[in-house]
C-alpha cells in the first residue's frame, strides 16, 4: 500500500493492493479545530475512490507541490507495457470509469517496465521524473498526449528505484518558528535502489 499527502495537508491519496486509488478530504477543516466535533460537518472526512487498476498493483504516488489536482500513479508488473497515468482533477474526481480522470502517460520512449514512484518536479509541474526497475526516466510534458521520455541514468547504473523523494520546503522557511532554518536543498531529490547502495 503506498500513500501521498498533498503538500497544503488538506487530501490524502492512498492505494490497496486491490489496484483501487483513494482520496481522503476535508483534513483541512479537520486539522484547524483545536477540538475536533466529529458531528460537526466542517470536520467530515470524505473518502473517494477516483480510479481502479483491475489486476494491477499501484506502486507509487506523486503529488504535485504546486497543486493538488495534478497527481501521477505509477504500476509495477512485468508483461504490462502502459505502467503510468496523470490526472489534473484529482481533487474533484469520481470513478466514472476505471482509470477515472487518470490518463495513460507511457509514450513510445519509456521502457514497458514497472515502475515503481514518481515525483512532479516543485519547479514545473509538467516536469516528472519516475523510478522503475531499470532506474531513472523523466519527461518535461506530462500534459503530452504522448509524452517523450528520457533515459536520466546519467553516471548511474541501471538499478531498480523503488522509492522517491523531494524536498519541498523552501530554503530558510520555517513558518513555526517564524525565523529561517538551515534548509539548503529546496528541490533535490532522493532515489531509493535495490542494489549499489
Amino acid at each position: 500500500e503506498v500513500l501521498e499527502w498533498s503538500k497544503d495537508g488538506k487530501h490524502l491519496y492512498f492505494a490497496n493492493t486491490n489496484g483501487n486509488l483513494y482520496r481522503v478530504s476535508g483534513f483541512g477543516s479537520a486539522y484547524a479545530d483545536s477540538l475536533i466535533d466529529r458531528t460537526h460537518p466542517s470536520s467530515q472526512l470524505t473518502t473517494t475512490r477516483i480510479a481502479r487498476f483491475p489486476n494491477r498493483f499501484i506502486t507509487g504516488i506523486g503529488v504535485d507541490p504546486s497543486n493538488a489536482d495534478k497527481v501521477v500513479v505509477t504500476l509495477g508488473q512485468f508483461g504490462n507495457s502502459t505502467n503510468i497515468y496523470y490526472s489534473n482533477q484529482a481533487t474533484t474526481a469520481t470513478e466514472a470509469s476505471s482509470s477515472g480522470t487518470f490518463e495513460s502517460k507511457q509514450g513510445e520512449d519509456l521502457p514497458g517496465m514497472p515502475l515503481y514512484d514518481a515525483e512532479i518536479l516543485w519547479s514545473d509541474s509538467k516536469k516528472v521524473i519516475v523510478g522503475g526497475e531499470y532506474g531513472l526516466f523523466a519527461t518535461e510534458d506530462i500534459t503530452a498526449a504522448s509524452p517523450s521520455w528520457t533515459d536520466e541514468n546519467n553516471g548511474a547504473d541501471y538499478v531498480a528505484v523503488y522509492d522517491m523523494e523531494q524536498q519541498i520546503l523552501p530554503n530558510g522557511w520555517n513558518a513555526d518558528i517564524g525565523r529561517p532554518t538551515p534548509i539548503r536543498n529546496h528541490g533535490y531529490i532522493w532515489a531509493g535502489t535495490h542494489g549499489r547502495g
